[in-house]
């Protein structure tokens, strides 16, 4: 066999340059099926194990090869091949450790007492596996050991505490070792130290959630800034420039040419006087007092609007003329019985409402704001509609 290639002996031999791949990107290669070739040609279909070892000062691929027929025996050969399985064992930079069915260590080779922080002469081997986990981790591990004896669990992680109380993060493969009665008598358990790639993880989710608390924050204040860019920011309501946005929005959005679609323009009658008499701080306040009335007395999906100084507007879709009718004249009450809390401070106000004939929005805006006016002129306190 010497000085032969070992591709020579696979059927495929590009299954070999994909199990080399396999350990260049570190991945375990632990009994892989393969089919492989005789000398004679017959084939034969066998499970293959193979580590990187360094052997002599050299890199070297140790390759264990079984024929999957011949396993159990196979299992019980290399257990008696003592010297053979320590040699590769302690050549593996990964902590081995053998322990009995109870967790108790009977092999550790040197990565293990080294990582773990113990001299070569001290006896680890004598201690239990659950001695070097963490205590938020020992009842998972309890578990794993029952379960590995029916099934490998795979890859698991687990934090490991060393001598001197230093938490290590690692990643713990299993496999059960069998007598010659084919009875389950120890288990061995491949360790590898991934400290600093939990480390890198952890450094990355916070830099993740610094990044997602960034962007939420960012998109808050995009909310804050659109929303003061279409807010009035007296009475909140929306501003001149997007509540017409928004009925133009309504008429293009419908396919009827004569839908049920209501403009209400209010406008509070003598506002100059209230601002002579009592000031402008109390005339902002009745401005905000109203808004709030008109938006009291509007429905959810009705739109309101601060059309000027002391003007407004309501989009009403989805209502014909007499329900609109209502609302107008349940603000109009509204207003004309509120008590703002000043002697001689009454206010009242002036309503034109118009029912849209597919027309344009100016237009439309137009025909309220002229009903609106013809009200003003009949007595105020009044609505006017068409």
């Amino acid at each position: 066999l010497i000085g032969r290639n070992a591709r020579d002996f696979y059927k495929e031999p590009a299954n070999r340059h994909l199990l080399i791949e396999d350990i260049h990107y570190n991945r375990p290669i632990k009994e892989r099926e393969t089919v492989f070739k005789r000398s004679d040609g017959s084939e034969f279909l066998g499970l293959i194990t193979m580590v990187p070892a360094n052997y002599l000062g050299q890199d070297v691929i140790l390759s264990c090869i079984s024929d999957i027929t011949e396993q159990r025996k196979s299992q019980q050969e290399v257990a008696k091949s003592e010297k053979m399985l320590k040699a590769l064992m302690y050549s593996i930079p990964d902590m081995i450790t053998v322990t009995d069915l109870d967790g108790n260590i009977t092999f550790a080779n040197n990565s293990a007492y080294t990582t773990i922080g113990y001299e070569l002469d001290n006896k680890l081997i004598s201690e239990n596996l659950l001695s070097v986990i963490a205590a938020e981790d020992i009842e998972r591990a309890k578990e794993n050991m029952v379960k590995i004896l029916t099934y490998n669990p795979g890859p698991v992680e687990y934090k490991n505490v060393m001598k001197n109380g230093t938490i290590l993060n690692v990643e713990v493969n299993a496999m059960v070792l069998y007598d010659d009665k084919n009875n389950p008598n120890e288990i061995i358990y491949v360790s590898r130290n991934i400290t600093e790639r939990k480390q890198a993880e952890a450094k990355l989710k916070q830099n993740s959630e610094e990044i997602e608390k960034i962007n939420k924050e960012l998109l808050q204040m995009n909310d804050i800034l659109k929303n003061k860019s279409i807010r009035d920011s007296l009475t909140n309501l929306y501003n001149h420039q997007y509540i017409n946005e928004l009925l133009e929005r309504e008429i293009s959005n419908s396919s009827v040419p004569y839908h049920n679609l209501c403009v209400l323009m209010l406008d509070i009658d003598h506002f100059k006087r209230v601002n002579d008499t009592f000031g402008h701080q109390v005339g902002d306040n009745v401005l905000v007092v109203i808004s709030s009335l008109i938006s009291q007395y509007a429905r959810n999906i009705d739109m309101i609007g601060r059309y000027g100084g002391e003007e407004f507007i309501a989009v009403l879709p989805n209502i014909d003329l007499e329900a609109a009718y209502l609302i107008a004249d349940s603000i109009r009450l509204s207003i004309q019985e509120y008590d703002f809390g000043l002697p001689n401070l009454n206010v009242t106000i002036s309503v034109g409402l118009a029912q849209y004939e597919s027309e344009d929005v100016k237009t439309f805006v137009n025909r309220a704001d002229t009903l609106l006016y013809q009200a003003k002129r009949n007595g105020r306190n009044l609505e006017y509609m068409i």
